[in-house]
């Protein structure tokens, strides 16, 4: 996450958005994003848990 962070303006050059995601709650994200600086949003994927993981066929 620090990396996308800090390499944030080149994607944005190319037109590009960062998104995290993650089966967190919102509350998580925010503490996450404010103890790291982070300036692209975090998406919680916790509501029904995991719904977009399995979509993608990204869950373990």
């Amino acid at each position: 996450m620090s990396l996308y962070n800090e390499m944030l303006q080149l994607f944005r050059k190319q037109n590009a958005a960062i998104l995290g995601i993650s089966v967190d709650s919102k509350w998580c994200h925010m503490a996450y994003t404010q103890s790291r600086n982070l300036h692209f949003p975090l998406l919680a994927d916790f509501e029904p848990k995991g719904a977009v993981a399995k979509a993608y066929e990204a869950r373990r």
